[in-house]
């Protein structure tokens, strides 16, 4: 079964409208990030009234306020069965396709649509509303047949606060007032564009990744080996995964580490190593670590690694392994962009282990431990290999964790945390071909 959703080719024939929409609707679920929540619209046939085109998922950002859910504006998906019958409507106006120059134009002047390269496809895009809302549109077609995917993303839309009773006597909703107070002032009560800029600016990758021939689950499997077990567990990654791409790249976004062990050296004349760094928090961490060489098994090194905050051992790290690069896992975030300093400790207990990391807020001098809360309670989730990454994005902290193994043939399985208060969150699972 095909995880990656990139397969918009003509179909083969099926039988029934509603079991084609309901294959591009499963196709197109694992294209949104996984940041938006996706609300699936009940099923609709394509017909002459609805110009064969049909909502089939509502989008909207998942850290939408319930007042954000009330007076701000949802994304849209829409399909369409026939490019030829296809309209998009302004307040005075039509949007549709000319057979005979090619091209989508708008009204009776027929101006012709902007096209925007996104990855292969260049997209049609026009800006339509009325006098309560504007929303930018962005149509697809998807490759060898007459089918549309269009994109709606708002814009802007009017908040009224008005409010009447029974006797038709008008007040101001007070939250309402509030919320629409609180955001940059624009003409009268419209929502700034950059509110929705900020928002939905992600949603727009999925225009990329419609008819991309990206290779199917199967295939891959199939071709990464022959080797049964390896087969197996390369299935299973994939299984994981809630999308798969060349490359997940966030180095625009990215806070750099103080410090990120593997990366340090004892001295040529000493198996001892310590170093501080000063916080911006103003306070202290100090690793300090120390090699010897197994009791039991000469041939292993073991590395251990104590971390003092304050001058206080606080958390402690260990590692036992023949290979001279593998050590224990620390890694300290720390930059003014940050709320809090973070540190993050692993063990790799061997070659053939994984670290299972925790992770800590540096907040008022104290540990703050942060909760792991995963899709699926399994031991797999925890694992990772041992280096770990951060960016800021919307004013949200992430945290990247991977997870590779030579079974996986040249992937990574990463992990986006979202960094809340008091735990991260899971928010998605990502197969990185390329790692």
């Amino acid at each position: 079964i095909s995880i990656v959703v990139y397969i918009f080719l003509k179909p083969a024939p099926i039988q029934t409208q509603e079991d084609r929409i309901g294959k591009v609707k499963q196709d197109l679920v694992s294209l949104i990030p996984a940041k938006y929540e996706i609300i699936e619209s009940e099923y609709e046939e394509p017909s002459e009234e609805n110009d064969g085109c049909v909502y089939i998922y509502t989008i909207r950002p998942k850290g939408y306020s319930e007042i954000e859910k009330e007076y701000l504006d949802d994304a849209g998906l829409m399909y369409c069965e026939d490019i030829n019958t296809a309209v998009l409507y302004d307040q005075t106006e039509e949007v549709r396709y000319d057979a005979t120059e090619g091209k989508w134009v708008y009204g009776n002047n027929v101006k012709v649509l902007d096209e925007i390269q996104y990855g292969e496809n260049l997209v049609p895009t026009i800006a339509l509303g009325g006098s309560h809302a504007l929303s930018n549109y962005y149509i697809v077609r998807l490759e060898s047949s007459d089918e549309l995917i269009i994109l709606s993303i708002p814009s802007s839309n009017r908040i009224r606060c008005e409010i009447y009773d029974e006797d038709g006597v008008e007040s101001m909703d007070e939250d309402c007032v509030s919320f629409r107070d609180s955001l940059p002032p624009v003409y009268a009560d419209w929502v700034p564009e950059e509110i929705y800029n900020d928002y939905y600016d992600s949603l727009l990758d999925i225009l990329s990744n419609i008819n991309s021939t990206d290779v199917e689950i199967e295939n891959a499997v199939n071709e990464s080996s022959s080797d049964g077990f390896q087969t197996d567990y390369t299935k299973w990654l994939y299984n994981e995964a809630d999308r798969i791409v060349n490359t997940y790249d966030f180095s625009s976004k990215e806070i750099k580490p103080l410090i990120q062990i593997p990366k340090y050296e004892f001295p040529t004349d000493n198996d001892e190593y310590e170093q501080s760094y000063k916080l911006t928090s103003d306070d202290t961490v100090t690793v300090s670590c120390e090699k010897l060489q197994s009791e039991f098994t000469p041939v292993f090194d073991i590395h251990g690694c104590d971390v003092l905050l304050n001058s206080e051992e606080v958390l402690y790290a260990w590692s036992w392994t023949d290979n001279k690069e593998i050590s224990p896992h620390i890694t300290i975030f720390d930059n003014e962009k940050l709320e809090y300093p973070l540190i993050v400790v692993g063990e790799q207990f061997g070659p053939a282990s994984r670290d299972n990391l925790s992770v800590y807020k540096v907040i008022k001098g104290e540990l703050v431990q942060l909760l792991f809360s995963a899709k699926e309670e399994t031991s797999e989730t925890w694992f990772v290999d041992p280096y770990a990454k951060m960016y800021k994005e919307d004013e949200k902290e992430y945290l990247v964790t991977y997870f590779h193994d030579p079974a996986m043939i040249e992937k990574s399985l990463s992990r986006v945390w979202e960094i809340s208060s008091d735990k991260l969150v899971l928010v998605e699972t990502i197969l990185e071909r390329g790692f």
